[in-house]
C-alpha cells in the first residue's frame, strides 16, 4: 500500500485480505490476473509508477526502488 497508495485493485485486494484474515482463512493463492492488477512490483514498467519513483524510462531502476523501500519499510 505505502508503494502504489492509489491503486484500487491494491486497496480491494488488501481489504479482502484483511477480512480473510480476520475469519482465519488463507489468503493465497490469488490469480495472475489479480496479482498483475494489484502487485506493483510486478508493474514496474507502468510509467506512473516510474515516475512516482523517480526513473521514468527505467523499469529496472524503478523497480529497485520499491524494493530497498520495501526492505527498509
Amino acid at each position: 500500500m505505502s508503494v502504489e497508495p492509489g491503486n484500487r485493485m491494491l486497496q480491494q485486494r488488501a481489504a479482502v485480505v484483511a477480512n480473510l484474515r480476520k475469519d482465519g482463512k488463507m489468503t493465497c493463492p490469488s490469480t495472475i490476473g489479480e496479482e498483475l492488477k494489484a502487485n506493483p512490483f510486478l508493474r514496474a514498467d507502468d510509467p506512473d509508477l516510474q515516475a512516482r519513483w523517480g526513473h521514468p524510462g527505467n523499469a529496472v531502476a524503478t523497480f529497485a526502488a520499491m524494493r530497498a523501500a520495501k526492505d527498509s519499510f
